[in-house]
């Protein structure tokens, strides 16, 4: 639960600095093996360039993350550019879901 709630504020984090600063913001997830992410890092996006604006962050040793894509970026407006969805599965399994319209996040156990 704790990685899933890391995500849900990192993502909201993004939401509102990108509606802050009028600059895209997105979260960056790092790959392991197959289709499992091992961590993410939250970034700018500054006419053009990228900018790290949180320090990286892992997972939790023990939770399998699968994600439907790797990079929910948020614009002006707060909207997302697409609907994400993230598994985190350990002892218990968490679903964090990204609402492009809105860019309202979610989260709740599966």
């Amino acid at each position: 639960e704790a990685c899933a709630r890391r995500l849900v504020s990192d993502l909201l984090q993004a939401r509102r600095r990108a509606i802050a600063s009028g600059d895209d913001h997105y979260v960056r997830f790092v790959r392991g093996r197959g289709s499992e992410y091992t961590g993410y890092t939250v970034y700018r996006d500054a006419s053009g360039r990228d900018i790290a604006v949180t320090e990286p962050r892992e997972f939790d040793a023990g939770v399998t993350v699968t994600a439907s894509g790797d990079r929910p970026r948020f614009d002006f407006s707060g909207a997302a550019d697409a609907n994400y969805t993230f598994t985190f599965a350990g002892t218990r399994t968490w679903q964090v879901e990204v609402v492009p319209s809105t860019g309202a996040v979610r989260v709740a156990e599966r």
